[in-house]
């Protein structure tokens, strides 16, 4: 009968994440298309905690490819000792405040994601938080600021599967309502994107194959063709736009054969074969004698090979 799209267009409109899926209430009446629901299960409690899990990593995820982009600075925070739950959010929000001293000094304004893990297990707690990036000087700063553990600071890479992998490492915990542990806190000052949705109801179900719009390319490994914990069939595809240079290198055609082997031998360099036969050339001619022009020496003893007499 239907489907339902769905399509989110980060700020800058460098990706699009876009989904096609049923629902009990838009299910095609085809039976053949029908057979595409997975086997039936009962729904656990744990499975929908699945499903709120994985919502909220999505949503992370359009949180970070909205409002930070590559070279950014990854924060990890720990302490030498184990305080209490409400001494960790006060140390932790004492270190924002400073962080955004530090901004307003340079005449940047501060942004973050954060996220407190362990604070009821065994482990430490510790505080991951990606913010805007850092100069050596404001690093300097921060670290200073600091003071009740050590302050580990990454770069934030930027591209779509660096922010899945990234949302779905803040979402890993599961949210502790008595203390906080694992919830994801934002600040308000974020861009906030949200998809759009409607439902198809001139078509019974959305085509398997994944097409990019014109002016992007998909992202394949964050494309698929699978289920939902419900059982019912879902396809997500991710974009990117193509920026100048892609445009340029696809007008030019596909690239030779031997720059496509330059790119399987990591990008650049002489080829394997081409060194080998190099390598025997200056090993069989030293510098200063003529190169007999011959890439690999002629075994001995092989000559044309003699036609054998037919029989009749």
């Amino acid at each position: 009968m239907s489907y339902i799209h769905s399509q989110w267009t980060s700020s800058n409109r460098r990706y699009i994440i876009e989904k096609k899926y049923h629902a009990w209430r838009y299910m095609p009446h085809t039976p053949a298309i029908k057979e595409k629901r997975a086997p039936k299960s009962i729904p656990t409690n744990m499975t929908q905690e699945r499903i709120n899990q994985r919502r909220r990593a999505e949503r992370t995820m359009r949180l970070v490819l909205d409002n930070f982009e590559a070279g950014d600075s990854y924060l990890t925070l720990t302490f030498c000792d184990r305080p209490q739950p409400d001494e960790v959010k006060d140390a932790l929000a004492k270190f924002k405040r400073d962080l955004r001293t530090i901004f307003q000094k340079s005449g940047k304004t501060l942004k973050y994601i954060s996220v407190i893990e362990n604070m009821r297990s065994r482990g430490r707690p510790h505080v991951h938080l990606l913010i805007p990036a850092l100069t050596s000087e404001e690093m300097k700063k921060a670290i200073k600021k600091w003071k009740l553990g050590r302050v580990k600071i990454e770069t934030y890479q930027g591209g779509a599967l660096d922010a899945r992998k990234l949302a779905d490492y803040f979402e890993k915990e599961e949210i502790d309502p008595t203390t906080g542990s694992g919830r994801v806190m934002p600040s308000r000052n974020l861009t906030r994107t949200e998809p759009k949705k409607k439902v198809i109801s001139k078509s019974e179900t959305y085509r398997d194959k994944i097409q990019a719009p014109p002016g992007y390319k998909v992202i394949d490994i964050l494309s698929v063709n699978i289920w939902t914990d419900e059982g019912y069939p879902i396809q997500i595809a991710v974009y990117e736009r193509i920026d100048e240079d892609d445009k340029a290198r696809r007008s030019r055609g596909a690239p030779s054969k031997c720059e496509a082997r330059r790119r399987c031998n990591g990008g650049g360099g002489i080829p394997p074969k081409l060194d080998e036969v190099r390598r025997r050339r200056s090993e069989k001619n030293p510098p200063g004698e003529k190169d007999s022009g011959r890439s690999v020496p002629k075994a001995e003893g092989r000559g044309k090979r003699k036609s054998k007499a037919r029989r009749v």
